[in-house]
């Protein structure tokens, strides 16, 4: 008999991503107290982060991958809740990708944009920036706007967790997401 859920009317519970994650097995931190010993009992579950961001006090360097963790951290925690939690004590996963935090971690657009559509494409039941600052311009808002209009057109197709055809593909399309670097030689 499964146990009943907790209302958590007034939050979500967060953890670390990576506690709801394959990556990290055996689980090892904190052994006393693991999401997996509670988790199913609970409605929703935030596992917070990755949070990919650029100190805006130090100078910006570009780094392909770090838009891409979004995307597998989101893969990967869905696939482990699968195993982790029988169907009916299953929590609602709630993403949690960075817009702004510290005073001075900052996200770049594309990476707002590629993290609320990982996570909506993978099937996660919410998605939300975790603070979204006054000061950003037009390029961060476009970018919010951008993932959630994507979402909008393909709600019906993602909502219930299932592709409807078994050949349903994701992928970064150009202009949207940055581009790949090219290394130059001298």
């Amino acid at each position: 008999m499964l146990a009943p859920k907790l209302n958590l009317c007034s939050g979500v519970c967060g953890i670390a991503w990576i506690e709801m994650s394959s990556w990290w097995r055996p689980r090892n931190y904190v052994p006393e107290m693991q999401a997996i010993d509670y988790a199913g009992a609970l409605e929703w579950m935030n596992p917070w982060g990755p949070y990919v961001a650029w100190a805006s006090d130090s100078p910006y360097v570009y780094a392909k991958r770090k838009p891409l963790c979004h995307f597998f951290a989101a893969q990967d925690i869905l696939r482990t809740v699968a195993v982790d939690y029988p169907k009916g004590s299953r929590p609602k996963l709630l993403a949690l990708p960075q817009g702004f935090q510290c005073g001075n971690w900052v996200s770049q657009p594309e990476h707002i944009a590629m993290a609320l559509d990982s996570y909506f494409f993978n099937g996660w039941d919410s998605a939300v920036l975790y603070y979204f600052p006054r000061g950003y311009d037009a390029r961060y808002w476009k970018a919010f706007a951008e993932a959630t209009t994507r979402a909008a057109r393909f709600e019906n197709d993602v909502l219930d967790g299932r592709r409807g055809d078994g050949k349903t593909t994701v992928e970064p399309l150009p202009g949207v997401y940055a581009q790949p670097c090219r290394m130059i030689s001298g």
